[in-house]
């Protein structure tokens, strides 16, 4: 054999080594089992009129896919998109879905919390005379900057990339179908990324008859939003991606991963207009047991998040806030054990655990009140979980200034957004009480608004007052001196005691 044949020879034997080790390496790799990701579970359809549905992993297809079961008739009109079917279904058939290319793997996920966004398009009024009214009787929120607000806080979620956003309510200012729209074309920039947005109303969101628009010295009503409206503008927002939805209701549940499910429920009441208190409907009270059997038998953590809160959380709002079944809604999630109620609505950040009589040790639910990210300090929740069993929340601050600077922006209250935000809600408050308190002594009647708004803000924050502190000052000896039968009064005191540790972090271990 000539040395040239030899060498071509023994290049041909290489490469059917070669291709034959491949060979292999690519049929093991086909029929592996992987393991169950976040964006695997999120690639379910959705289910036909609300009825629960079955799903699993699909371990006889190749991998990746899922199994999904569909129980009932479709209903009349509906098409596939409301139904989240790739077409349309009777009875009972399946359905074989890949999982999305951007799969991560991630088996611990995280969860973005934010609350009661308000949200207030620049669009919606001329910043004159009547705006300026509006925005001097509010409550604190930073209502020139929210279109800031929320792309500084897009831009920080596209950063972390968490495995998905829920907001809890109150996303509009008051329901007007122009800060619906110009809202929903915002977030399509972190679904469009993969980071899902998962939504559900407020008592501000639907039938709001208050909508207004402001232009000039006149505050003129808008369009508001329907409850159909609402579906077809923030159905690709959690809703389409449910493996059950409530027919009653915007109520539905989405899987976070493979064992951790969301139970996200609509609280709001809305028919024929919208009302500040919330309850669970009768029918969804029906829903959520039979869901929660489900996640029960399927091994499945459950964490429930609506807007109105669960348990009554403080002494200074005490109507319109809690839900009016509360106590329905409490002892159903504690006949099935669950860990952890999310809400907004009270503007406040809180954590309580529920508890049957003062000084219970045992369990209960523990609630996590989110604090309104439009109102200083503008922070929202992180929701983590740690392969040990430990999950913990702690709270962050949108970081505009940072933002502003990356963006090239002018306004000096964006660029120094801490220093804006700090002294805005003080000195917001600090003149509504001004006006109330006209016959007192300007510098006494300074020191004790200033007293006032401080307690207020960091109230909101939910962090801890020292009240002793507050109590030795001149301002606070001025109050009980020239007002101590004022509601403002009251309101201070109600405020201090119930600021007695911070409620800006929680960690809960699983019982073993």
């Amino acid at each position: 054999m000539k040395k040239q044949q030899y060498w071509i020879l023994t290049g041909l034997m290489w490469i059917c080594f070669l291709a034959g080790i491949a060979g292999v390496l690519t049929f093991i790799h086909s029929h592996r089992e992987p393991a169950f990701s976040p964006e695997e579970c999120t690639s379910v359809p959705g289910e036909d009129g609300g009825r629960m549905v079955e799903w699993r992993r699909k371990r006889a297809a190749w991998p990746g896919t899922i199994q999904v079961k569909y129980r009932g008739d479709k209903k009349d009109g509906a098409t596939s998109k409301e139904t989240g079917a790739a077409e349309a279904m009777q009875g009972e058939s399946e359905i074989l879905r890949e999982p999305p290319a951007s799969c991560s793997g991630k088996e611990e996920p995280v969860l973005y919390i934010a609350s009661d966004l308000h949200y207030q398009s620049a669009s919606a009024t001329d910043y004159g005379p009547a705006y300026e009214a509006f925005v001097a009787v509010s409550d604190g929120k930073v209502i020139t900057y929210l279109p800031q607000l929320l792309d500084a806080f897009i831009d920080e979620v596209l950063q972390s990339r968490p495995d998905a956003l829920l907001l809890t309510g109150d996303i509009t200012m008051n329901g007007e179908r122009i800060n619906h729209q110009e809202l929903a074309e915002k977030l399509k920039r972190l679904t469009e990324e993969g980071i899902p947005v998962l939504i559900i109303p407020g008592n501000h969101d639907i039938n709001n008859h208050w909508g207004r628009v402001y232009f000039g010295d006149q505050a003129e009503m808008t369009p508001q939003v329907s409850f159909q409206e609402f579906i077809e503008l923030y159905q690709d927002f959690g809703w389409n991606q449910a493996i059950s939805r409530d027919a009653a209701s915007f109520s539905y549940i989405y899987p976070l991963s493979e064992k951790i499910w969301l139970m996200l429920l609509d609280t709001a009441q809305y028919e024929p207009v919208n009302q500040i208190e919330g309850a669970v409907r009768p029918e969804t009270l029906v829903w959520m047991e039979e869901n929660l059997k489900k996640a029960r038998d399927a091994g499945a953590e459950v964490i429930v998040s609506g807007h109105h809160n669960l348990l009554p959380e403080s002494r200074l709002f005490t109507t319109m806030c809690v839900l009016e079944n509360h106590e329905t809604v409490t002892r159903l999630l504690e006949d099935y054990q669950l860990t952890l109620y999310i809400s907004g609505h009270l503007h406040l950040q809180r954590i309580q655990k529920h508890k049957t009589e003062p000084g219970e040790e045992g369990y209960g639910i523990y609630e996590i009140v989110s604090d309104a990210i439009s109102i200083p300090p503008c922070q929202y929740g992180v929701l983590s979980w740690e392969e040990t069993g430990k999950l913990s929340y702690e709270t962050r601050q949108v970081d505009v200034s940072r933002w502003a600077e990356r963006t090239g922006q002018t306004d000096e209250n964006l660029l120094d957004f801490e220093g804006f935000k700090e002294n805005y809600i003080q000195k917001l408050i600090k003149v509504q009480i001004l006006k109330k308190k006209a016959s007192l002594p300007d510098t006494v009647r300074d020191e004790m608004a200033q007293l006032y708004a401080f307690i207020y803000a960091e109230y909101c924050a939910g962090r801890r007052i020292d009240s002793r502190a507050v109590r030795e000052t001149a301002a606070y000896q001025n109050w009980i001196r020239y007002l101590p039968d004022s509601t403002e009064w009251r309101e201070m005191n109600q405020m201090l005691k119930d600021s007695t540790e911070d409620y800006n972090s929680l960690q809960l271990w699983a019982e073993p």
